[in-house]
């Protein structure tokens, strides 16, 4: 895909794409409630010390990867949305505050936070009265995860201060970018879809997953239960390292997707869930895992690691 000249031109390109939502999204809203009230018929999961760690610092490197040259983007950003010659808006002002946070004196940590509390309330209250097609709102999400990264402590053993509301918030966003859809219709059929709406379709996932990972994270560090989100399991897997980042043209995407596509179909999230696996599941995973990039790894390595009960 050529890279339009501008934002609005590349968001436009994305006004026909149309995907499909497979999952609850009253349960993505509404996630949050789990901590307080956990449903039973709900699985319950505990991030040991070693997994909140890990999970943490990897959290808090995304914003941080916005203010280094050469570090890439994180790993639900797709490469396409920041190839424009202006940055998408809300993207752009969270890099300005990924470089405050990031370049933070001691004594001004209030300050930093203060301001981007502020910001993430301003982008929910965008996208409230914003008619935004589903790429504009994707990115709205976004650059709202990266702000709440920042909020995150710099380890488990600081204290949790974030506001109960900016969770809501960061899951009411989250529900009304899967309602837009989650998967593309030739994905469900087996096929390879549009250039166009693969893209969408697989940052949109990722973000969901990130999202997720960030609740867990939350509720332990604030010792409160968390639980498995399976209304996620029948989403696919993150996809091959070389579809996503590796692929500069839309004809060597294509040649790569088909190669993907004949070596069988997608990995479903619910597939790393399976312990022990069969042999079938075995096989698809060490499929997955040869191709998968480092998201994917912090995925499976916290599915696999997570004591489920």
């Amino acid at each position: 895909m050529s890279a339009p000249k501008t934002w609005s031109d590349y968001q436009l390109s994305f006004s026909k794409v149309s995907l499909i939502c497979p999952i609850d999204v009253e349960r993505v809203k509404t996630r949050w409630l789990e901590a307080f009230a956990p449903d039973l018929e709900r699985r319950p999961k505990v991030l040991s010390p070693g997994v909140t760690f890990f999970t943490l610092t990897t959290l808090r490197s995304w914003p941080r990867m916005l203010t280094q040259s050469g570090t890439g983007s994180p790993p639900f950003i797709h490469p396409s949305q920041l190839w424009n010659s202006d940055y998408p808006p809300p993207l752009a002002r969270c890099v300005n505050m990924a470089h405050m946070w990031a370049n933070q004196v001691s004594g001004g940590e209030d300050i930093v936070r203060e301001t981007v509390l502020r910001e993430a309330q301003a982008l929910f209250e965008l996208d409230e009265n914003s008619s935004s097609n589903d790429m504009g709102r994707l990115v709205t999400l976004q650059a709202y995860l990266l702000l709440c990264l920042m909020l995150l402590p710099s380890s488990p053993d600081e204290p949790m201060n974030m506001p109960q509301q900016v969770k809501i918030n960061l899951q009411e966003l989250t529900a009304r970018s899967a309602k837009d859809g989650l998967l593309c219709h030739a994905e469900q059929s087996g096929s390879r879809p549009d250039h166009l709406s693969w893209i969408l379709a697989e940052a949109k996932r990722r973000t969901l997953y990130a999202v997720y990972i960030f609740d867990d994270v939350v509720n332990t560090l604030n010792e409160m239960p968390c639980v498995l989100g399976d209304e996620l399991g029948i989403l696919p897997m993150t996809c091959s390292k070389m579809l996503w980042l590796g692929c500069s043209s839309q004809e060597t995407w294509e040649e790569q997707y088909n190669a993907n596509l004949a070596a069988g179909r997608h990995l479903r999230l619910e597939e790393l869930w399976i312990h022990p696996a069969d042999e079938k599941t075995r096989k698809r995973r060490e499929r997955w895992l040869a191709a998968v990039d480092e998201f994917g790894l912090m995925i499976y390595a916290v599915a696999s690691i997570t004591q489920l009960h």
